[in-house]
């Protein structure tokens, strides 16, 4: 049978995260960093719009996305089983996942950027054609790199200036570390794919960045070497449902504030654009966030793809569940609260969509996770009079 074949970038979480992922699932696979030679031929061959990075099944079928990927590995190979036993674990699990595509990598890139960006670059000219002459390379390497860092400050991570980064880093390694001095992983004594999911993107930061990793984190740093152990060691598979562990929950909380606040506000600002727009198919890539008068508010732009992962949450929140699991589930709920205000303006400015959200706590104090799923409801029903999320899932 032919192996799986992934092509990733260099420096890329994702490509780190679905190697380690493919290996803890015993799957065979050959891997291959995308130069522009290889983006040319075989990639360009099968995807006119290719988002690294990819994998090519055995039976020849290409799929590209990170959580994709992950989605279809899981289908095709249930076992080693990497999912929590609960639907807690589930739901933590979900959303682990999800916080380490779209916060945690990003900002632990932008601190490799910011502490080395010398090493950055030589990393990053593997991307830039294999036969160009050492000069050329290393300028086409730097303007890669320039654009990766527009990129990072679209996204709210600026490598120029990494006070908020390092210090949010910081708040969450405190909050690993807090966990992972209590057990050897996340949700017990076996490693789920939040595991995997989260170990990528902290093993690509530099031991020494803002803080000393091995001499103040040293139960994240035992943690990351059991991760990366070799292809001979798997977990065994446990699956009786068990409780959350208590030291687990500052971990989730700080990926709620980071993951679900952004989210919420691109999905509320996303069914607005959808409904103010009736039979429109084409969806506006990002909507830029802007602050209100006379309030700092750091420039981000939130992309629709918060849905794709809202969506994975909503499925695991919502499937059957004993009764002992939801009572476990609604304590997560109950520990985890997330405040915000359902209003907020959505503008049209210089060509961009403006969104101006108001995440101050309501009236009647913190709401709990789930009624943010009200505006995901929106996003849905709308969809199936207009298409247009459809339309952005054939892209």
């Amino acid at each position: 049978m032919r192996a799986y074949r992934l092509i990733g970038a260099p420096r890329s979480a994702a490509f780190v995260h679905l190697r380690r992922y493919l290996r803890w699932k015993n799957v065979a696979f050959t891997e291959k960093v995308a130069d522009r030679d290889v983006l040319a031929g075989e990639v360009k061959a099968r995807m006119t719009h290719p988002v690294l990075p990819l994998l090519i099944t055995p039976d020849n079928q290409t799929i590209s996305n990170e959580t994709a990927i992950v989605d279809a590995i899981n289908t095709r190979h249930a076992e080693p089983n990497l999912e929590p036993g609960t639907a807690a674990g589930l739901y933590a699990n979900c959303l682990l996942e999800a916080f380490s595509v779209k916060w945690l990598s990003p900002a632990a890139q932008a601190i490799s950027l910011a502490t080395d960006r010398d090493s950055f670059t030589r990393d990053v000219s593997a991307s830039v054609w294999s036969h160009s002459a050492a000069f050329d390379q290393g300028i086409l390497a730097k303007r890669l790199v320039r654009q990766i860092e527009h990129r990072l400050v679209r996204t709210g991570f600026d490598p120029v200036n990494p006070l908020y980064t390092e210090t949010a880093l910081t708040e969450f390694l405190d909050a690993l570390e807090y966990r992972l001095q209590r057990g050897s992983y996340l949700f017990g004594d076996h490693p789920k794919s939040a595991d995997i999911a989260l170990s990528a993107p902290i093993s690509l930061m530099p031991s020494r960045t803002f803080v000393d990793l091995p001499a103040r984190y040293t139960g994240v740093q035992r943690w990351l070497m059991n991760m990366m152990e070799p292809p001979g060691r798997r977990p065994s598979g446990e699956r009786n449902p068990i409780s959350l562990p208590d030291s687990v929950y500052p971990v989730i909380r700080f990926a709620t504030r980071s993951f679900l606040t952004p989210a919420r506000e691109t999905v509320e600002a996303l069914s607005d654009w959808v409904a103010s727009h009736p039979g429109k198919i084409n969806l506006p890539r990002t909507f830029g966030q802007s602050s209100p008068e006379g309030k700092h508010r750091r420039q981000t732009e939130l992309t629709p793809d918060y849905y794709w992962l809202l969506q994975g949450l909503i499925d695991t929140a919502s499937r059957e569940t004993l009764p002992g699991e939801r009572a476990e589930l609604n304590k997560l709920d109950s520990r985890n609260p997330i405040s915000w205000k359902l209003e907020r303006d959505v503008r049209y400015e210089n060509h961009k969509f403006r969104v101006n959200p108001v995440a101050n706590a309501t009236d009647s104090g913190d709401q709990p996770v789930p009624l943010m799923f009200r505006a995901l409801d929106r996003v849905v029903e709308n969809s199936r009079q207009t298409r247009v999320l459809e339309a952005l899932a054939a892209e």
